[in-house]
């Protein structure tokens, strides 16, 4: 008797299997990838970038996985031209996955350049592409910058993920992109915080 995959995988590997099948990357951030680099945490939905180039495949792309979530494909069109989020809904879970698409810059292109392989949750069967620590912290960085600083449970991620890949993470690349981004004052703060200096 085979056991049903935890619910993140579950929830995912239908959008995964569709994006590998037409050859559109992605990657894996937010709050799954916090709690995989940090603190675990319950989270309501799975954040995705993807890294889709052409405009013709996002009807390709709503035929494979309309069978398994709640997609709009209007919405998708419109979230594609002006580089905005937009949502699913897995039909079978009810969990929400929150599609990106990546800036052009250094920080978006490195989240799928240096992506880790691993499952989603303990449990977890398949392997799926995680945007690495760094680019996680600095995109915590910018989101804690835009909630106006007050944000104390984007603080908390960033300080646990310092914390638990500690002498692992890559310390110079961390600076140099936080200057890029102008967060290289909280970088400092949350390292000092963390013990990492």
């Amino acid at each position: 008797m085979s056991s049903s995959p935890p619910p993140l995988e579950e929830t995912l590997l239908p959008l995964a299997e569709a994006l590998e099948a037409l050859a559109i990357r992605y990657v894996i951030g937010g709050s799954v990838a916090s709690s995989l680099y940090g603190e675990p945490r319950q989270t309501a939905d799975i954040d995705v970038t993807i890294e889709l180039l052409d405009p013709q495949q996002i009807k390709a792309l709503v035929k494979k996985v309309t069978p398994f979530y709640y997609i709009d494909e209007d919405a998708f069109r419109q979230s594609f031209r002006y580089r905005r989020s937009f949502s699913i809904i897995s039909l079978k879970t009810y969990i929400k996955v929150d599609i990106f698409f990546p800036q052009h810059r250094a920080l978006d292109r490195d989240a799928f350049a240096l992506a880790r392989y691993r499952p989603l949750e303990s449990g977890g069967k398949r392997l799926f592409p995680i945007a690495p620590p760094e680019v996680i912290v600095l995109q915590k960085l910018e989101w804690y910058v835009l909630g106006g600083r007050s944000s104390a449970r984007q603080w908390n991620d960033i300080l646990a993920i310092l914390r638990m890949q500690g002498s692992q993470l890559d310390l110079a690349y961390l600076r140099a992109q936080a200057i890029a981004l102008q967060v290289r004052d909280l970088l400092e703060q949350a390292l000092q915080e963390a013990g990492l200096q």
